[in-house]
Formats: C-alpha cells, sequence, structure tokens
C-alpha cells in the first residue's frame, strides 16, 4: 500500500531513497518468395558479399533468423499482416571475434507491406576491421568510457596496476576510426586520454590491436549539481565551485514532467540526467547543457507504479529504476546520443514497451556496482536486498538472490571496487554492511549492525573508499565513519555533523573534497510545507570529518529529497 503524504510526515519515512547527490534459421532462402498467406505476407531480399558466419537479421524487434555464409537471400519465418510496417535490422554482424569481421548493411531496410511479399530489404556485407589494442599505466579501480567514431562506446570495468588490458570495440569499421575517452574512470579518477594513434584508417587486421592507451591518475574536478524537489515538481540545477565546493543556483529550476519528481541521477559521461517522477509513474530523460549546466531537451517514459529512484550502468548503456507499488524493477536502454530511453524486457531485448521484474516488497533504492556485474535492490517492506547479474550486452536483469537485511532498508551504497556493500535500515537506526561475492553477486554480512542516528535514510561512500556517510531524517545529522579495508565494517569517527531539517539524502562528489545532503524540510501533518528545502554542503578532512561550507545551507524547491553531482570530463 502507498503511504500518504500525512502518514510520511508523521513516520519520516515517505519519501524516495537518493538516486546519490546527485541499459527459424535460413541458409539462403528464395530471396523473399515463400508463398503469402491470406492477407499476410513474408519479408526479405538478397544478400550480397557474405563470406563470414555470424550474422543474425531481426524483423521488428523479434523474429531472429540466422544467415549462413554465402547465403544469396532470405526470407523472415513470420509474415507481415496486409497494411503492416517492417523494420530490418542486423542484430548481429558476421565474423567477430575472428580473422574475417564483415559489416553488413539493410539500405532498404523498413516499410510497409502492400499487397506482396517485400524481397527488396536487401543485405550488402563488405570486409571490415575491429578497433582495439592496450591500456597500460592504470592503477587498480574502475576503468574509463571509451569511445570510437562518435558511437559504440566500450566500458572497461576492471583495470589492474602494472597488467596491460586488451580492448576491442564490438562494431568493426569499413574506413576511419577516431578513438577517444568519453568518460574518466572515477576510481581512482584515471584519466586515460593518452591514445596513440587516436585516429587512422582501418586497412588490415592490425589495426585490432595497435592502439595503445596511456593512464594516469589526476584529480576530477566537481563540475553541476541538480537536487529533485518533489513537493514544488521541480529539479534544481547549480554550478559547483571546484575549489570551495559552494553551489551557485542557475536561475530557473526545471519543471518535471510528472508529479512528485523523488530522485535524480546523472549519467556517467555528464551527458544527461534521469529522474524519477514517484505520482507520475514515468522517468524523464534531460540533457545536459555542457556549458551552463542547465537541463535542456527532455524525453519520458513510462515507469511502473510508483517509480521512487533511478541509477544509471556504469557504462552509461542502461539505466534501472525502482517501482514503490508494483514491486518491481524496470530496465531501459540509453540512446546515447539524445540520452532517451527504450524499455528492456526480460530477455534483453528492447521492446520499447513496459516490462518488469519482481523485487521484495516496497522496493526503495536501487544501485549498480562499480563494475556494471550486478544491481542491488532495498526493499523497504520485507527487510531484504534483492540482487541481479546484469547481461552487460543487452541489459537484461537476471536475479541473483535475496540477502535478509534490518527493518526498512531504504538506501544501498557500494564501495569503489565493488568489495563491500553497505545498507540504511530506517526503522531500527543502523546499517547493515556486507561483503560482495565478485562471482556471483552474493552477499555475506560482515559485522553489522552498525549504530547510525534516528531514521538513517541514505548511505554514501566516497571515491577512495575510505569514508561512509549516513543522512539521519530522524535526528537531522549526518553520520560519518571509516570503512574497514579488510573486512567492510564501520567505525564511527568525529560524528555526528550538524544538516538541516529531515535529511533525506547524501552524496560524495566524484573528486572526494565535498559532501551535498538534500534536507526535505518540514510540514505539518496535513503535508502543508512549513520550512523549505535546502541543501547543506560540507568540505571532507582529516579522518573524514566534516566542516559546513560558508555559504550553507543553499535554498531549493520545497521538499528536496535527492541530488546527484557532475564532474568534468
Amino acid at each position: 500500500m502507498r503511504i500518504s503524504p500525512k502518514q510520511f510526515l508523521q513516520s519520516l519515512l515517505y519519501l524516495t531513497p537518493i538516486a546519490l547527490l546527485a541499459l527459424a534459421s535460413c541458409g539462403g532462402g528464395g530471396g523473399g518468395t515463400t508463398a503469402s498467406t491470406a492477407s499476410s505476407y513474408t519479408v526479405g531480399g538478397g544478400i550480397s558479399g557474405l563470406t563470414s558466419s555470424g550474422l543474425v537479421l531481426r524483423n521488428n524487434g523479434g523474429d531472429d533468423l540466422t544467415v549462413s555464409p554465402g547465403a544469396a537471400g532470405y526470407t523472415f519465418a513470420t509474415p507481415v499482416a496486409n497494411g503492416g510496417s517492417y523494420k530490418v535490422t542486423v542484430l548481429s554482424q558476421p565474423g567477430m571475434g575472428t580473422a574475417s569481421p564483415q559489416l553488413c548493411t539493410v539500405p532498404n531496410a523498413s516499410g510497409s507491406i502492400a499487397g506482396a511479399n517485400v524481397t527488396n530489404a536487401n543485405i550488402t556485407c563488405v570486409a571490415a576491421y575491429t578497433i582495439g589494442g592496450s591500456i597500460t599505466g592504470a592503477a587498480n579501480g574502475t576503468g574509463p568510457i571509451l569511445q570510437n567514431n562518435g558511437g559504440d562506446d566500450l566500458f572497461i570495468p576492471t583495470l589492474q596496476s602494472g597488467v596491460p588490458l586488451t580492448f576491442t570495440f564490438i562494431t568493426p569499421v569499413t574506413g576511419s576510426y577516431a578513438v577517444k575517452q568519453l568518460s574518466r574512470a572515477r576510481s581512482p579518477g584515471q584519466d586515460c586520454s593518452t591514445i596513440t594513434p587516436a585516429s587512422g584508417v582501418a586497412s588490415s587486421s592490425s589495426a585490432a590491436s595497435g592502439v595503445t592507451i596511456t593512464c594516469t591518475v589526476s584529480s576530477i574536478v566537481p563540475r553541476f549539481a541538480y537536487v529533485a524537489n518533489s513537493s514544488a515538481n521541480t529539479v534544481s540545477a547549480y554550478t559547483i565551485n571546484s575549489t570551495s565546493g559552494t553551489l551557485t543556483a542557475l536561475t530557473t529550476p526545471t519543471t518535471s514532467t510528472g508529479a512528485e519528481p523523488y530522485s535524480v541521477s546523472v549519467d556517467p559521461t555528464g551527458r544527461f540526467a534521469y529522474v524519477a517522477n514517484h505520482s507520475g509513474n514515468s522517468i524523464s530523460a534531460y540533457i545536459i547543457d555542457q556549458t551552463s549546466g542547465a537541463l535542456g531537451t527532455r524525453t519520458t517514459i513510462a515507469a511502473g507504479t510508483y517509480p521512487i529512484s533511478v541509477t544509471i550502468h556504469p557504462s552509461g548503456k542502461f539505466a534501472y529504476a525502482v517501482n514503490q507499488s508494483s514491486n518491481s524493477i524496470s530496465a531501459y536502454s540509453i540512446n546515447t546520443s539524445n540520452g532517451a530511453l527504450s524499455a528492456i524486457d526480460a530477455n534483453g531485448a528492447v521492446t520499447g514497451t513496459q516490462a518488469t521484474i519482481a523485487t521484495g516488497a516496497s522496493p526503495y533504492a536501487v544501485t549498480i556496482d562499480p563494475t556494471g556485474n550486478f544491481a542491488y535492490v532495498a526493499n523497504y517492506g520485507d527487510g531484504s536486498i534483492s540482487a541481479y547479474a546484469i547481461n552487460q550486452t543487452s541489459g537484461a536483469l537476471t536475479a541473483a538472490g535475496t540477502f535478509a537485511a534490518g527493518t526498512g532498508p531504504s538506501s544501498i551504497a557500494i564501495d569503489p571496487y565493488g568489495k563491500f556493500l553497505l545498507v540504511t535500515n530506517s526503522k531500527t537506526n543502523n546499517l547493515s554492511a556486507y561483503t560482495i561475492d565478485p562471482s556471483t553477486g552474493g552477499l555475506t554480512a560482515t559485522g553489522s549492525p552498525f549504530p547510525a542516528g534516528t531514521s538513517p535514510r541514505s548511505v554514501a561512500i566516497d571515491p577512495t573508499g575510505t569514508y561512509a556517510y549516513v543522512a539521519n531524517a530522524g535526528s537531522n545529522k549526518v553520520s560519518a565513519y571509516t570503512i574497514d579495508p579488510s573486512t567492510g565494517g564501520l567505525t564511527a569517527t568525529g560524528s555526528p555533523f550538524p544538516a538541516g531539517l529531515m535529511p533525506f539524502s547524501v552524496n560524495v562528489d566524484p573528486s572526494g573534497q565535498f559532501v551535498y545532503v538534500a534536507n526535505f524540510g518540514g510540514a505539518d501533518s496535513n503535508g502543508v510545507t512549513t520550512t523549505p528545502g535546502s541543501v547543506s554542503a560540507y568540505s571532507i578532512g582529516t579522518g573524514g570529518a566534516l566542516t559546513p561550507l560558508s555559504s550553507s545551507p543553499f535554498p531549493t524547491g520545497t521538499g528536496s529529497n535527492s541530488t546527484s553531482v557532475t564532474t568534468t570530463q
């Protein structure tokens, strides 16, 4: 059952967790000559130049067809009704992972059935070359997001000090290539922008191993911050002073497309922002202006019932949202050109329609581990954590177990190396800590629970994995802890620190210098606002201690309950 505003304000447990302060076989058929049946017609065409195995075609998002080398034509098994549309796509290019990759295209890929079989959706295949090479000079931690020819983004999940890593872009090219670092690795701030040669013409198989990337560790600079204001139905945007950490509000807050924006999250490239609209049952996607930080062009997609938290895969290719009232998680692929979302079904197909996977009762938060292999959901209603394995190609989720937490788990944080997981238990005023099995994603409790303040609503971990911070909504305080690097256990340090009224969200900026806390503000028993929302800002000092910034707190819209921060790339 959904908690009413009045009930929540009385219990201090109504709003979302953070998204953080803040993806019939045919071996040469007759070229579309299969006889039509009753007002339905087949779709196919000719094929030229196919010499390698592995070509898989798809029509209208399904009806996959594997085509053999040397085939002169193809026909999909499932006919399409007269007047209906067709769209042929290459699901899998031939020769991938071999010495003879090819690139196949469909110039006349789509149209409408007009009383006859389609025989001209022809396929042309040519020799192509994969682009890749090695990464050196890296420190231990997660890697960057690389990009070739303005697309084909490649996430490097793990780098190891002193161990060269090979990489290969998925999509082969037929001519020029241009490799760049799209997004820096935030753990531990690795810059892999030195690329030799960064561009050229792929004319032989040597291109698959001829690119060298050298990484160094350098500081990351915070840039923009965003706050979801559920009572005002807005998202506030700020620029961040990289030296002092202070916030300067942009002139006009961005109005959310749906009622009650509860959660805001920025993709790892800093190009797009995503908002979960609780009463609007939708997710909004915004393009971030890279000069001003303003939220521009917006698209919206349906979610489940009462989406309450949204998070982005570290590759920037997928987004996930949990739906509080429908006890489910939704998965989406991200268009890397404009940030728009498309629904992913349980099998990984991009369907364009909403498909969800079951969670526990009343899910409140979803978090992805830094390697992008696993997703975790805090289920407030039954005191559990749901784990899912993530398909790195499709973004589809597979259940990987359910693990006990405390009472009222509301927020999850994972250290930057994917070793430890923390969850706040809002009703028992403590945190549970776990180690993560890197093979299965399974959780093992370690030394918990650890005491927190009253009604801990949110937890965040700094980019070095040294400190953890908790926003305690009931006691208006922020608790600080050091994290044992061997066990993941917590030791309170120098806390609690004063916050604003009802702190609901805590976020450590990716540079590791500042902490930002979204304070919901105050309201009476009828939900009428009595104190506006705000953001408390702190610098991180010795031992993880927090010092309020001189101009803190910074005003927001009413009902501030989620923050997210972007950085320079």
